[in-house]
């Protein structure tokens, strides 16, 4: 009896290490990717959370994590089995941005210097008829789910339009 007790001991605690040391410090990049990659879907791409869960979450070992959405705030709170909590927040013109320890998603993020659109050619903004037409053709209608677009590259004269 003696024997098969550490025997036991040993094999968990040899479980426990390899846990420890190869599954754990994965775990924050599973809840780093799950957050970010979320509130991208959710906020940027407008897809519904049931759809990004199922194809843009749904392999490999993800399952494992669980998001809490606030929509409201445009915030993604995420761990796995409750291990490595990471938030994800969508700002308007910057996109969805991890936050770290040293920022607080419920106060003032620091500001971000973007660009100013006035330097931006106005045929960025413009929207000729013909290019229109063809990015509605490029993504699905509201409430389909038959593209599958997620971005366009638009090139003008060998270019990169924008």
């Amino acid at each position: 009896m003696k024997k098969s007790g550490t025997i036991g001991l040993a094999l968990l605690v040899i479980a426990f290490s390899a846990f420890y040391f190869l599954l754990y410090p994965k775990l924050e990049i599973m809840s780093g990717y799950n957050a970010k990659i979320l509130c991208s879907c959710l906020f940027l791409s407008e897809i519904d959370e049931e759809r990004a869960t199922e194809v843009d979450l749904g392999f490999g070992p993800l399952w494992l994590a669980s998001n809490d959405v606030d929509y409201e705030n445009k915030v993604i709170r995420t761990s796995v089995i409750g291990l490595h909590p990471k938030i994800a927040i969508y700002r308007e013109g910057l996109g969805c941005t991890l936050i770290h320890d040293r920022e607080k998603p419920d106060g003032q993020l620091p500001e971000m210097n973007i660009r100013d659109k006035s330097d931006w050619p106005p045929q960025a903004f413009a929207g000729e008829p013909e290019l229109q037409a063809v990015l509605q053709k490029a993504f699905d209608a509201p409430g389909e789910n038959k593209l599958n677009t997620r971005a366009v590259l638009v090139l003008k004269n060998g270019m990169i339009a924008g």
